[in-house]
């Protein structure tokens, strides 16, 4: 009987995460040009008296870029270790199948364990691959904060245009209606824009944090099955060849 690879092989779409981020953005840009269309957007850039819708899209344009990125290098590294992974149990099935033959039983199940050092390096290559999620959930969190933020510079300039002088006359009405307006369109619309850029940065960063989780996943296996072959360091601290 043949050994048995202990690493086993998933054989995922290609391309997988990245293509599910594509399907996202296409959404959110379908939804993006009928609000334009529609003649919404505008109405919103133009109420907002704080610039903090500017200032929310183009934080959400970074962090979008920010997010795809690092979603194509992790994706780029696990299908690089399924490939790492079928070429090791390529290796070890020989192994296991020259040991059967000599010892009548498979040697597969009693590799090394793992040394501390390739433990301790793990935990810094995990740390390192969670980096780039962590800083995104802080983007969501500050689109948010930034909306909020809009809210009170609204209340703010309602509150202003009713600390003036006393109102006279149907002009003098009509004048603080708009200056009001203005403050509550600032106001709602800097929220809303704050929380839609935050749920659109939140699917993408969910996208990055599953690539990133798989990833890891998938490196610490490999080194718990296969210690003599470590993977998981390529871009941290240097690839090191397998011992075939």
């Amino acid at each position: 009987m043949s050994g048995k690879p202990l690493f086993k092989i998933e054989d995922p779409v290609k391309h997988f995460f990245p293509l599910l981020w594509l399907l996202v953005i296409g959404f959110v840009g379908f939804g993006l040009y009928i609000t334009w269309d529609l003649g919404f957007m505008q109405r919103v850039y133009a109420g907002d008296r704080s610039y903090l819708t500017s200032i929310i899209a183009l934080l959400t344009l970074v962090a979008s870029v920010h997010a795809i990125w690092y979603t194509l290098i992790a994706n780029y590294r696990l299908e690089h270790l399924e490939y790492r992974a079928l070429a090791v149990n390529e290796s070890a099935a020989s192994v296991v199948a020259g040991n059967q033959d000599n010892s009548g039983r498979s040697d597969g199940a009693n590799l090394a364990e793992p040394t501390p050092a390739i433990e301790a390096e793990l935990e810094i290559v995990a740390d390192r691959l969670r980096a780039p999620v962590e800083f995104g959930w802080f983007l969501v969190d500050l689109a948010i904060r930034l909306g909020l933020a809009g809210t009170i510079i609204g209340f703010i300039l309602i509150f202003t245009s009713l600390s003036g002088e006393a109102i006279v006359g149907e002009n003098a009405l009509r004048e603080l209606l708009v200056s009001m307006s203005a403050g509550m369109g600032t106001a709602l619309f800097t929220t809303l824009v704050g929380l839609s850029a935050a749920t659109f940065l939140s699917f993408q960063y969910l996208i990055l944090g599953r690539v990133t989780e798989h990833l890891i996943s998938k490196i610490i296996r490999f080194n718990l099955h296969y210690p003599q072959a470590p993977e998981g360091l390529p871009a941290e601290a240097g690839a090191r060849p397998a011992n075939t």
